[in-house]
């Protein structure tokens, strides 16, 4: 991706932004910026440079009221993706995509769903505090990441080694042994991910690093707002401590080899609607 398009698909993400924020301070919902989107705001005040994506955290109590009321409230071309409003979307968190635009990822290119340009909404649940429920906790947690992950298609440009790919495919023929069907697998994790219905800790745990997103649970108790491409961003009171968390000394940019985007693609095309590029059914041409 050019840094033309790349201009391009933030200003698409930052008008979906700017659509979910209309809504959640409609509906007085609580929201905040996590993971690169918090980090941009902070080191940034907007987009990483490099960055190609929006995440956005909600309390679950928020994130079901926002799921249920946004799809009359968004007005055309934004889509809300659920499994309940995209069944062949394999995930249990939500994206808003822009049903004008096309961005097919690798791992989903074959998927029967809507593939416009999105931003992601992540529900935050509890995690449990006592030491022996945390390991049957993470045990059930990496059944389902493993199942899941069945269900992608591993592009060809990601990098691991070997023995780690080994692993990887034993870990999910396991996992698809004991949830052989997707559709039981995808409500079970749902279901399971809410089980903890309170504690001291908190986090997204359908997020890309793990149990590192797992912080305290007052980090999210109260919301400031920081600059964001011209926006004021809610975001965690406690940011210093919840990044310094996750990224360590997050004010220091990583080497310039790694300053790169982390989606691989099969198609993006910022003008015209993903349906021109899929076939009747749906999927890529």
């Amino acid at each position: 991706m050019n840094n033309e398009d790349l201009t391009k698909l933030k200003q698409i993400e930052l008008d979906i932004l700017k659509e979910f924020m209309r809504i959640c301070d409609r509906l007085h919902l609580r929201y905040f910026a996590i993971g690169g989107t918090l980090l941009g705001a902070v080191r940034h005040r907007g987009f990483i440079p490099w960055d190609d994506d929006i995440d956005i955290g909600m309390p679950r109590k928020d994130y079901e009221v926002f799921v249920q009321k946004a799809p009359s409230l968004l007005p055309p071309p934004y889509f809300l993706q659920t499994h309940q409003t995209d069944p062949e979307y394999p995930l249990n968190f939500a994206k808003i995509r822009n049903s004008d635009t096309t961005f097919i990822e690798s791992s989903l290119a074959d998927r029967r769903i809507n593939h416009g340009v999105y931003i992601d909404i992540f529900p935050f649940d509890y995690y449990p505090d006592q030491f022996f429920k945390q390991c049957w906790f993470d045990i059930r947690w990496k059944l389902f990441h493993f199942r899941m992950r069945s269900e992608f298609i591993i592009p060809k440009e990601y990098k691991a080694s070997l023995g780690k790919r080994f692993l990887q495919q034993v870990a999910m023929a396991v996992a698809k042994l004991i949830y052989p069907s997707a559709e039981k697998a995808i409500q079970a994790e749902a279901t399971y991910m809410q089980s903890v219905k309170s504690g001291k800790l908190l986090g997204n745990l359908y997020g890309m690093v793990g149990k590192r997103e797992v912080v305290p649970a007052d980090y999210f108790e109260n919301t400031q707002r920081l600059p964001f491409e011209g926006l004021l961003l809610p975001v965690p009171a406690e940011y210093h401590a919840y990044l310094t968390h996750i990224y360590g000394d997050y004010m220091t940019p990583p080497p310039a080899d790694q300053q790169v985007p982390h989606h691989y693609n099969d198609k993006i095309d910022l003008y015209n609607s993903y349906t021109k590029y899929t076939s009747q059914n749906g999927r890529k041409k």
